[in-house]
């Protein structure tokens, strides 16, 4: 049986790329840890969830 390949939550993953940021540097302007948002980001998140990181990434990084 053939799993899906694609990441979680890519377009979070694709806005923190575009902004220059590494995915430690997004955990860090939201508060928790490493390894706590990448355990997160295993499954996909709700809309509002992925809206507010979104804007997170958006408002702290350069583009």
């Amino acid at each position: 049986m053939k799993q899906n390949t694609q990441k979680a939550n890519t377009l979070i993953r694709e806005k923190a790329k575009e902004y220059g940021l590494c995915l430690w540097q997004v955990a860090d302007m939201l508060n928790i840890s490493y390894d706590g948002f990448i355990r997160k980001l295993r499954h996909e998140l709700s809309e509002e969830e992925r809206d507010f990181i979104i804007s997170v990434i958006e408002n702290g990084g350069k583009q």
